[in-house]
């Protein structure tokens, strides 16, 4: 694990530090500055994805649409969360998760090809579009974490 802090947060800093071609795994929130960088895996924190449908969801208590949209992201993110645990706890087998993860990008697909009036849920979806393949890593790479949580509470 690996902290450093600087003035600013623009992808040099990025660049800088990890150079073009990073030879590990980055679990990282949605900044941009890391789009650029090659890595052997890159995951995307899942909880900066919820706590952002979260913020959604009480800008507009009354959008049924908006409530529909969190519902269905919310669930497929815990969905395979849990689907990971089931697996590392012997619940299921290879079979049966990979099943599971067949399942959720079918899911996850089906969000993306979606369209969606309410502004924040389609700039969700197109974060969503933009990182699709850096959302379920950690099912493909158990060491991973779907989240980067540890290193913030390392920081603070």
């Amino acid at each position: 694990m690996f902290y450093h802090i600087d003035e600013t947060r623009k992808k040099e800093v990025v660049r800088k530090i990890l150079g073009d071609s990073f030879d590990g795994t980055l679990c990282m929130d949605f900044y941009a500055g890391y789009d650029e960088i090659n890595a052997r895996a890159k995951q995307r924190c899942l909880v900066h994805l919820l706590r952002e449908l979260k913020k959604i969801a009480l800008w507009f208590p009354h959008d049924t649409e908006v409530s529909s949209f969190v519902s269905t992201v919310k669930t497929m993110v815990r969905d395979a969360v849990h689907l990971r645990k089931d697996y590392l706890l012997h619940i299921l087998s290879e079979k049966e998760y990979t099943q599971g993860k067949e399942t959720l990008y079918h899911r996850l697909h089906a969000v993306i090809a979606s369209s969606y009036v309410n502004e924040d849920c389609e700039r969700i979806r197109k974060r969503l579009e933009k990182y699709k393949n850096e959302l379920f890593t950690f099912l493909e790479y158990l060491h991973i974490s779907p989240d980067n949580n540890h290193a913030e509470r390392q920081i603070r």
